[in-house]
């Protein structure tokens, strides 16, 4: 993971994810599937911000940790990542799924 600058342009038009962990504080950004190619992490202090990129160099997902309330456009400015101008309109919120606890 290299801390890098850029400022990245959301190229999928269909509704984008926000998968919330309580338990982690931390949430995810889905704005497509695929293959994770490159994690580039944000240089802010706080909270941990990646972006996840595909092999082409589009946006997958941003993931947040270290974050109780947010506000997500806020989030999105702080990770340097525009989203299309209906963003907001059209996001869905699901809880992210429980990991099964480690078996000793």
């Amino acid at each position: 993971m290299k801390n890098e600058k850029h400022i990245f342009a959301v190229k999928s038009r269909q509704p984008p994810l926000v998968e919330v962990d309580a338990e982690a504080s931390a949430l995810y950004i889905r704005f497509q599937k695929g293959r994770v190619a490159k994690t580039i992490r944000h240089p802010c202090q706080w909270p941990l911000v990646t972006v996840d990129l595909d092999a082409a160099g589009d946006v997958l997902g941003v993931e947040c940790v270290g974050v109780s309330k947010f506000n997500l456009l806020a989030l999105l400015r702080k990770a340097a990542v525009k989203a299309p101008a209906d963003f907001t309109d059209r996001v869905r919120f699901q809880l992210a799924p429980k990991h099964a606890p480690a078996v000793a």
